[in-house]
């Protein structure tokens, strides 16, 4: 039985690793790729420290092609389910088993003058290339407030650029945390240097070839970068090719990883996943979700008729030295998702926490901003106790 695998990022290789450890020969996985595989997680850290391009590529997959499986470095245009092929640039592959872990794509959102010269999005190799090779202090625009629009802002004012934040919200770190703790968040980085403007929307982007200045609800800013951090989109061209059904975009998968079509998994930033307290599928575009279908459909494909139960979403990051955690729901998601939440805060001068609550005292979440001390502890309890009052209902 021959498995293709489209993708080479942590979901696609995972994918390849997991099928190797469930017993499926190497010579009967295929990995494609349209790069050499590397983790968008370490961009903002290498453009930070100028650590090296090195540092994003994904040692797993070196360690795949030493075990034998093959490996193959082209772009797949189409799928066709009848007769089972993966069509490439290069020439063609079959399959009994695919894959589907094409992953995700910058969103542009609807502003005029997004086409113009030195507007990028913060995504891979490419615009991390662009980055670190600037050699001048340049005036730069981040659009969006999110994790990656945090970290790349953060390394890039650490390079001595001048760096402003619009977010269109009235908070950062918004499908993260709650107000609060995003307020702290704010006063934080803030107190550092950093420029964030909330609640201003950048409505266009001014210049002739170049971009040379933003527009924004408030207001006219010059500048000579914008870099975009809006969030991703699936990238579902091949799926939809393939005829596979869609939910807002991203793939929809069964408990087993399966899509509509017997024989076609999907995982990753191109899929939707299953929330583990509500049940409900969700957009995640996040590394350990990937891997975790990963292990799921590795299983179904080896004939273990594994299902998953769901996800509890774990976040971690650092920004300019402030730790960011959460475990489970936010207090914004669990309202979307349809619960009634309460969150309750404790602050301190160098850190706040956060317990979400559901009715009947139920653990929903939990969310952590420190400086220098993390209570791993506080999280991985809360972990547990969710894992553990929605496993006896």
């Amino acid at each position: 039985m021959k498995t293709v695998i489209i993708g080479g990022g942590v979901g696609g290789l995972y994918a390849a690793y997991y099928l190797i450890k469930e017993g499926v020969g190497e010579n009967d996985i295929t990995v494609v790729s349209r790069e050499r595989p590397y983790t968008r997680h370490r961009l903002s850290e290498i453009l930070r420290d100028a650590s090296g391009i090195s540092n994003a590529y994904l040692k797993i997959y070196e360690f795949l092609k030493r075990s034998g499986i093959n490996a193959i470095q082209d772009e797949a245009i189409d799928v066709r389910p009848e007769p089972s092929e993966v069509v490439l640039k290069g020439g063609k592959v079959n399959y009994d088993n695919l894959i589907i872990a094409t992953g995700g794509k910058p969103f542009k959102p609807p502003i005029q003058g997004i086409e113009l010269r030195n507007v990028l999005p913060f995504y891979g190799i490419s615009s991390l290339n662009e980055l670190t090779s600037l050699r001048r202090k340049l005036k730069i625009a981040v659009v969006g407030a999110g994790l990656v629009g945090l970290t790349a802002a953060s390394a890039l004012h650490l390079r001595g650029h001048e760096v402003v934040i619009y977010e269109m919200l009235p908070q950062v770190l918004s499908e993260i945390l709650d107000l609060e703790p995003a307020t702290y968040v704010v006063k934080y980085l803030r107190e550092h240097g950093l420029r964030i403007k909330l609640n201003e929307e950048v409505k266009e982007l001014k210049g002739g070839k170049r971009v040379k200045a933003v527009r924004t609800s408030l207001g006219v800013r010059y500048v000579d970068l914008v870099v975009l951090a809006v969030g991703v989109r699936p990238l579902n061209d091949l799926a939809l090719k393939a005829g596979l059904e869609t939910f807002k975009e991203a793939v929809r998968v069964n408990r087993r990883a399966l899509t509509s079509r017997e024989g076609i998994y999907a995982l990753g930033d191109v899929a939707l996943s299953h929330d583990y307290i509500t049940g409900k599928e969700v957009y995640r575009p996040l590394g350990f979700i990937a891997a975790h279908y990963a292990k799921i459909a590795a299983s179904n494909i080896a004939g273990k008729l594994q299902r998953t139960q769901g996800v509890i979403p774990t976040i971690y990051e650092s920004v300019m030295g402030l730790n960011v955690i959460r475990v489970g729901l936010s207090c914004r998601e669990a309202q979307h998702l349809g619960l009634s939440p309460d969150v309750r805060c404790s602050k301190e001068s160098s850190r706040i926490e956060c317990y979400v609550i559901g009715k009947g005292k139920v653990p929903l979440g939990y969310e952590l901003v420190a400086l220098n001390f993390v209570r791993r502890n506080r999280a991985w309890d809360t972990y547990l106790d969710i894992e553990e009052t929605f496993r006896r209902n």
